[in-house]
């Protein structure tokens, strides 16, 4: 089976043990649950503990594509995040001169 995750602001790895989500309306009124795990997603509408609604991962993606309405998303751009290069600073070695001595003539 694949290897599957939930992103919900940030990436959710999901496992063999169940998982929820509450959904609320604009009313913060509980409209049902949502459980998911690795292999099905169950609906569980408010006030109903024993019936819930069971579907695996492609049937739940085939229901979502045939109901709803259609709608047109503007592509977002994505932004790629790349360290910026550090000017990179060259040292010289310091290189200490011995002034020469001038040589004495023999004669």
């Amino acid at each position: 089976m694949a290897n599957l995750k939930l992103k919900l602001g940030q990436e959710v790895e999901i496992g063999k043990i169940d998982s929820a989500i509450t959904i609320t309306n604009t009313n913060n009124k509980k409209i049902g649950e949502l459980h998911f795990s690795k292999g099905s997603v169950e609906w569980w509408p408010k006030g109903n503990s024993v019936n819930c609604r069971t579907y695996n991962w492609t049937k739940l993606a085939e229901l979502l594509s045939a109901n709803g309405q259609l709608k047109k998303v503007p592509k977002i751009k994505e932004v790629k995040t790349t360290a910026k290069k550090m000017p990179v600073e060259v040292v010289k070695p310091v290189v200490k001169r011995i002034p020469r001595t001038p040589l004495k003539e023999v004669g």
